[in-house]
């Protein structure tokens, strides 16, 4: 199956060490609602788009039309797809939280990145720690499992001290694997822009054989660490996701992966993939 990642806007209101976000040079907007629906429509017509994610570099809680775009996915894909967010948090009240819920969406993934206020400013830029916890929890309490919750965070070595981890786990009820709220996973390096791999990469890549990322301009990229849009394979302004998942170009990108030959395609290469 495939599942289908829309960046509704590119605008941040955090500055993440991790993210290359400060770095980014397409220019800044929010997809308008007409795009959007053509995209949902589009993808509803592909049997094996089997989800929805609506984030991409940068804070889709920013978009004016997110619950618009949430309520119209979940109004064309039905009731049993998975549609997912993934924000910083900043914006997340209970009534933000509820509202989503009622709109349909399936996940929230809150990146929180810290267990103090001090960490959460060092390394996602935000003075907002202390309500963002007590947001999240009343949130959760708010949705009451109408919506999931999950608190996230991006784990580095230089990133976290200690036993952080392990607090971080205890304050959202353990892992999501077991049950919690937390999930976590390693620092990628955004296809080689960020820091180097060290070896030869050949393993196939699920975001590359198994996700359509599709920037705020409606041209479909290679996935969400071609955060530039070096590798473009259409633009859904002017074809279907159709027709742009069937291209020579798209198609050869996904069989490389598939035959191991990933050390051969430009950014996968030196990807180290999340």
């Amino acid at each position: 199956m495939v599942g289908l990642q829309i960046e509704n806007i590119n605008v941040c209101n955090a500055r993440c060490v991790f993210c290359p976000y400060p770095k980014q040079k397409r220019k800044h907007r929010v997809m308008g609602q007409e795009l959007y629906q053509k995209i949902v429509d589009d993808a509803a017509t592909i049997p094996i788009i089997d989800g929805v994610t609506i984030t991409g570099l940068g804070e889709p809680m920013l978009d004016p039309g997110i619950f618009d775009k949430v309520a119209y996915t979940r109004k064309v894909v039905g009731a049993g797809a998975p549609i997912c967010i993934y924000t910083n948090g900043h914006t997340v009240t209970p009534a933000v939280a509820k509202r989503l819920a009622k709109c349909g969406l399936s996940m929230l993934y809150v990146s929180v990145n810290a267990v103090t206020a001090r960490k959460r400013k060092e390394i996602v830029g935000l003075d907002d720690y202390d309500e963002l916890v007590v947001n999240i929890k009343q949130s959760i309490d708010a949705v009451n499992g109408d919506m999931l919750i999950i608190v996230k965070s991006i784990i580095a070595k230089d990133l976290w001290e200690h036993d952080e981890i392990e607090e971080f786990e205890k304050l959202w009820g353990g892992k999501y694997q077991d049950g919690g709220r937390s999930f976590q996973h390693l620092e990628g390096n955004w296809a080689g822009r960020t820091y180097k791999v060290r070896t030869t990469q050949t393993a196939s890549c699920s975001r590359a054989m198994h996700n359509i990322m599709v920037l705020a301009d409606g041209r479909v990229c290679l996935c969400c660490q071609d955060y530039e849009g070096e590798v473009i394979f259409g633009d859904l302004n002017h074809q279907t996701l159709r027709e742009i998942y069937q291209t020579e170009e798209y198609q050869a990108v996904r069989l490389a992966h598939f035959e191991g030959r990933r050390d051969k395609l430009k950014l996968c290469k030196d990807c180290t993939m999340i």
